[in-house]
This record gives structure tokens, C-alpha cells and sequence, in this order.
């Protein structure tokens, strides 16, 4: 949420958090979006989530379309 104030330049975020056997959490805004091939211009923030959400056997995934979109999807045992 802090990125999305500090840098995306958005007026609309969307947070949808479900939980079943996965833990599913979306993040949308429409702002200016994340440039992956950047990704070093964010710090650790991103590279760190991502790591950590994998050694859970989780899902990450950063989607751009007419802002950013962040997947994340962990499996609850």
C-alpha cells in the first residue's frame, strides 16, 4: 500500500483477500504501473515477497494493465 501511495500515481485501489484452502489476496490500482524490467529500482521489496511466498509453495505474480495488479496465492494446510 505504501508503494501504491508513494509511486503509482493512482486514485483507485482495489483489495480483495479470500480465503479457502489458499489464501488469495489481489491488489489492483490504476496507476501508472511497475516497468519489470525496472525491477531493481524498487529495492527488495518485490524480490523479497516473492521469495518469501514461494518457500510457502505460494503464487506471486505482478500484472500491468492500465495500472498494477499483484496476485498473490498461498496454500493453507
Amino acid at each position: 500500500m505504501h508503494n501504491i501511495v508513494k509511486h503509482a500515481q493512482a486514485t483507485d485501489v482495489f483489495i480483495n483477500i479470500r480465503i479457502t484452502n489458499w489464501l488469495s489476496i489481489d491488489i489492483k490500482d490504476n496507476g501508472i504501473g511497475i516497468d519489470g524490467a525496472e525491477n531493481k529500482s524498487f529495492g527488495n521489496g518485490l524480490i523479497n515477497m516473492k521469495a518469501r511466498i514461494q518457500e510457502l509453495k505460494g503464487r506471486f505474480e505482478i500484472i500491468n494493465n492500465n495500472g498494477t495488479q499483484i496476485n498473490i496465492r498461498v496454500p493453507l494446510e
